[in-house]
């Protein structure tokens, strides 16, 4: 029963470390390159490494904290993450002037979103030609553009985002 028992430990540890050892070997694709060429943070200002972000539902989502609808739509985006196993990653961007502040704001999300609140936010805003938030863009796991106005499907129980799940 121990050899047994210490076999099953083995193969455990020896899969685990093969799984690690993958994702460190994993290319990163070109799709999340060319999307985010400066990178994005964690909530607290640690870089993110993009393999991350691959092979999941993308939702960027363009907002500031002085919008009044943010907390809303920020519940709504945290939810679905968590109803699909976080195979959907959120990242953040900061859409308005005060990147201190909104780095405060978001926070409190820990690590349920990834961040993009500095100087490059306003690359990836003037890039996808925001001109209201919030604004939510989703993308596939394979990086083909699912919704453009992807509030709308959000505050309706998110029909379009995440079809191939149900």
């Amino acid at each position: 029963m121990r050899i047994l028992l210490f076999s099953l430990m083995l193969f455990s540890l020896i899969s685990c470390s093969t799984d690690i050892h993958n994702y460190e070997e994993k290319k990163l694709s070109s799709t999340l390159q060319n999307m985010f060429p400066d990178g994005v943070t964690y909530a607290d200002g640690d870089e993110v490494d993009l393999r991350v972000l691959q092979d999941k539902t993308l939702a960027l989502y363009f907002t500031s904290s002085n919008n009044p609808q943010s907390p809303e739509f920020e519940s709504l985006l945290r939810d679905m993450a968590i109803k699909y196993d976080y195979r959907l990653s959120v990242v953040v961007v900061n859409s308005g002037p005060d990147y201190e502040e909104f780095a405060e704001y978001m926070d409190k999300y820990g690590s349920d979103f990834f961040i993009v609140s500095d100087k490059r936010s306003k690359t990836l805003t003037s890039k996808y030609k925001i001109v209201k938030t919030p604004t939510l863009i989703i993308y596939g796991m394979n990086g083909e553009l699912i919704e453009e106005d992807g509030v709308e499907s959000l505050v309706n129980n998110y029909p379009r985002i995440v079809p191939d799940w149900e």
